[in-house]
């Protein structure tokens, strides 16, 4: 995962010509000389998933394929997640709903609340925070698979199992427990709808960290328990909760 932190809102032209239309003036979004999105004023908010990087040509979405996301709130957060449409179709389906490159390259990217409402400050297409749908813990357990170092258990749509040559040791305990935990709970929950939010890890919270060795040794915050029950963190920083356990 990562954060969106200080993304801008830029002033762009698009040129439609090609389509019979003139060149468009308008707004994208962009971190990094990473634009998220093309034409903040041509998306249709109100569509689930949402097409970002629209057509270039015309502007229209469902244009071109690809470069879909399902915009989920969870606690102080707004996430970008890949699409069940991408994760869970076939053939045309995956390729019709393919995320946008950035999620490939660099993860799920995420932003906090008081970055999203400057963006509305700036811009007005953005839409209140309230509009998108909560995540669930199907989507909370996809963005650990995800974002897992080293593909640890494998990216959706495959399933959800991980490579032992990856795990060479835990901070406590016996790390192969862990793993048959963390798989118990993805089969377990990976069909719950249930809504979640998600909390900061707290700097003095015991949590399991994974050792994995690949280019270079990575140590991975990837699990905690609260009165015995697991519970997922992502991005080694955010515990998963049930709404129930919400605080």
């Amino acid at each position: 995962m990562w954060q969106i932190k200080d993304p801008e809102v830029q002033p762009t032209i698009l040129d439609f010509g090609s389509s019979g239309q003139g060149k468009h003036h308008g707004f994208q979004l962009v971190l990094d000389n990473t634009v998220l999105i093309n034409a903040i004023e041509l998306v249709d908010w109100d569509e689930e998933p949402t097409q970002f990087p629209i057509c270039e040509a015309c502007g229209y979405v469902h244009c071109k394929r690809g470069d879909w996301v399902s915009l989920r709130r969870a606690g102080p957060m707004i996430l970008l997640l890949p699409t069940l449409e991408f994760v869970e179709g076939e053939g045309d389906d995956r390729m019709e709903y393919r995320p946008p490159e950035y999620i490939f390259k660099k993860g799920i990217p995420y932003l906090n609340l008081a970055t999203y409402d400057s963006l509305r400050v700036s811009n007005t297409c953005f839409p209140s925070a309230d509009s998108f749908r909560r995540m669930n813990m199907r989507e909370a357990i996809l963005t650990f698979q995800w974002d897992a170092p080293l593909q640890l258990f494998g990216r959706p749509p495959q399933p959800f199992a991980h490579r032992s040559e990856c795990v060479i040791g835990s901070s406590i305990g016996d790390h192969t427990e862990y793993i048959g935990q963390l798989e118990e709970f993805a089969r377990a929950n990976g069909s719950c709808e249930c809504e979640i939010s998600l909390r900061q890890l707290n700097a003095d919270e015991p949590a399991v960290s994974l050792y994995l060795d690949g280019p270079e040794f990575i140590e991975w915050k990837a699990l905690t328990y609260d009165e015995g029950r697991l519970q997922l963190i992502l991005d080694s920083k955010y515990v998963v909760l049930p709404d129930a356990d919400a605080v």
